[in-house]
């Protein structure tokens, strides 16, 4: 922002004629994140009203706005702490606690000697009480001014929201209670209301949404069939919904790129109700869990059925946090679906998915060119190892692949060296564990052409 601001500056001085353009350049993208910041949009485009036709991308993101409308004016004392036995006083007659200066208090020390102003800030940070009671007071007061800088740019193409506090990158901090119970400074906020999807449903001329815990859920979902030329869409949840297991998503005929991840526990299953009459072009499909529900697995199998054959890229992910046993990754889900056949599809990421070789047994691709899984087995069978991946990745499905990459190394030594072979042979790239591996790089590992037949692989 400041960079497109010196930008704005430089060209505005050029001469008088070069403002009105230089000023819409400038508001063409704005990120509005902090209270002073969404205030001057709104009285700037009630004097201004022909500039919020210039507005075309905007990010709002209530943990910023959050963290600028809770700074005291009047900072409260602080809550008195003991001073560690170790550290040296600044006087000679012992401090009881400490308080802040900009509380209103004083500090004493010597002038004489520097003053360890690292403790004291690791001291000031430890020892704030966050207003717990402020939440609802200021959810209101950013999704009215969202909700009216939303219905004055009816020109948006690209809207980005993030509706929570916790998951924003600045902002992940806890304190403690005097019962030592660590609890977040800003918990995310439970309350919901319609302003801000009504203020969204305004601009007919949105290609690309981005949210990240919309509220509420359930209005989101029937919301996409309004806008007819959107393109792009990325939805990530942090914490349940009720209402996903009854949100039907309803996409356009123009969606080209749809994004959801889901990184609650999974407690509540994702939907089964859907309309896909009208979307005939999903080309890109990126879906993420962290625990596979079998109401989910069996709503993913569904989606990937359904866009089979527009899909160019395909990604389904397992997310950390789940329970082991229960993400065992997403094969299972498309042998439930099986046959399967993408006759465009490009790329298939299965990251943090445990697949065999008889799962290329399963699709038919005639174009995939690149294939990510968590971790890859060759299915048992005669032969040498060898000869299984060769015959693994011998088959229709990959008979074209370019690009293997294997996010987990193989701690077996002769059965890696087998497979880097293979690739080699066959022309692929391979990548083990984040580096790209080549048969040369493996002169000095064991030969293993002349094995006989081996078992348990």
């Amino acid at each position: 922002m400041n960079a497109r601001l010196n930008i704005y500056r430089c060209l505005a001085l050029v001469c008088k004629g070069w403002r009105p353009n230089a000023r819409d350049v400038f508001f063409e993208e704005l990120e509005a994140l902090t209270l002073e910041a969404l205030e001057g949009l709104v009285k700037t485009f009630q004097y201004d009203r022909p500039l919020r036709l210039a507005v075309s991308r905007i990010s709002f993101s209530f943990g910023e706005f959050r963290c600028s409308a809770s700074i005291p004016r009047k900072p409260r004392p602080l809550m008195q702490l003991e001073p560690p036995p170790q550290q040296p006083s600044y006087t000679e007659e012992p401090q009881d606690g400490l308080v802040a200066v900009s509380a209103g208090g004083t500090l004493p020390f010597d002038m004489a000697r520097k003053p360890d102003w690292k403790a004291i800030h690791k001291r000031d940070y430890a020892a704030y009480q966050p207003s717990t009671v402020s939440q609802g007071k200021h959810w209101d007061r950013w999704q009215n001014l969202v909700s009216q800088i939303l219905a004055m740019c009816t020109s948006l193409c690209e809207a980005k929201i993030i509706f929570t506090n916790h998951t924003y990158r600045r902002y992940d901090r806890f304190f403690y209670t005097v019962q030592n119970q660590r609890k977040p400074w800003f918990p995310p906020p439970d309350m919901t209301n319609d302003n801000i999807i009504n203020g969204l449903l305004q601009s007919n001329n949105l290609r690309q949404l981005f949210l990240t815990d919309p509220v509420p859920l359930g209005k989101y979902g029937p919301s996409l069939t309004a806008w007819e030329r959107l393109t792009e869409v990325s939805i990530v949840i942090t914490r349940s919904y009720p209402e996903l297991k009854d949100t039907a998503f309803i996409p356009p005929k123009s969606l080209i790129s749809f994004r959801f991840h889901d990184k609650s526990r999974g407690e509540v299953p994702w939907p089964l109700a859907s309309d896909l009459a009208r979307c005939t072009n999903l080309q890109f499909l990126d879906l993420a869990v962290t625990r596979l529900h079998p109401t989910t697995a069996t709503a993913i199998g569904f989606l990937v059925k359904a866009y089979q054959h527009t899909l160019r890229g395909l990604t389904l992910e397992v997310l950390p946090g789940g329970v082991e046993e229960e993400n065992m990754g997403f094969q299972n889900v498309l042998q439930a679906v099986a046959p399967l056949h993408f006759p465009k599809l490009e790329y298939l990421r299965l990251p943090g998915s445990s697949c065999d070789t008889s799962f290329f047994s399963n699709f038919s691709s005639e174009v995939l060119q690149s294939l990510e899984v968590g971790w890859l087995m060759i299915d048992p069978g005669s032969g040498t190892r060898e000869e299984k991946w060769a015959r693994g990745l011998s088959r229709p499905s990959v008979r074209n692949l370019k690009e293997l990459v294997i996010n987990l190394e193989d701690p077996d030594t002769l059965r890696k060296r087998a497979l880097i072979t293979v690739c080699s042979r066959m022309g692929l790239k391979l990548t083990l564990g984040g580096q790209s591996v080549r048969e040369d790089e493996q002169a000095n590992t064991l030969d293993v052409a002349g094995e006989g037949p081996d078992e348990g692989f």
